[in-house]
């Protein structure tokens, strides 16, 4: 997105004979977020940006464990491992598109397809999918994560000020950028499927 490059893999689903808890009878979301190398993040933030890591993993965990129908992976683990490339805004929903993608190729079984966008504010005006400056001087931006040919919402985080007679307006250009990518994943996957079946 943008400017932004991330990597999803996903490893599963493993029998996981050590899981404990009451609820043996379902599946766990696991996730690992990396930095390439080679990745042009501000270093000397390093705090900062690991405390974006962890948030974004717990908002990975979160949204799948809404989505993976893990009542069908009893005493089973799922890994999806990110790892950024690059970063210039819109971290979070890359790395939903990606891992959404991945786990799709992998075969693992969901109740739908979710598409990711943020937009920002900057001098009421809204900007879809905002480079990393445009979001450090919004006042507000907004991640939504829109189940793919609905106007379901399945996620949907804010940070800084959204005056609430814009949210509205906010909300609808996400949904066309969601739509935007969905129509981009499904491309994706299409070619994925040939590409497996040798179909040209």
């Amino acid at each position: 997105m943008g400017g932004t490059e991330v990597r999803a893999t996903v490893t599963g689903p493993r029998q996981d004979h050590q899981k404990s808890g009451t609820n043996k009878d379902r599946g766990t979301i696991e996730t690992g977020f990396f930095i390439s190398p080679f990745a042009p993040v501000d270093r000397k933030n390093s705090s900062r940006f690991d405390k974006r890591s962890k948030e974004t993993q717990a908002l990975l965990i979160h949204l799948f464990e809404s989505i993976v129908i893990l009542d069908q992976l009893p005493r089973s683990s799922i890994q999806i491992n990110i790892t950024v490339i690059d970063s210039d805004g819109s971290l979070q929903a890359a790395t939903i598109n990606a891992a959404v993608l991945a786990l799709v190729s992998a075969g693992i079984p969901m109740k739908s397809l979710v598409s990711a966008c943020e937009v920002s504010l900057i001098d009421d005006e809204i900007l879809l999918d905002p480079t990393q400056d445009e979001t450090y001087f919004a006042s507000g931006t907004l991640l939504t994560g829109h189940v793919t040919h609905s106007n379901d919402i399945a996620l949907m985080e804010s940070t800084g000020q959204i005056p609430h007679d814009t949210l509205t307006s906010m909300l609808a250009q996400a949904h066309q950028g969601c739509e935007q990518i969905t129509d981009f994943m499904e491309k994706a996957l299409q070619t994925y499927a040939e590409s497996l079946s040798g179909v040209r």
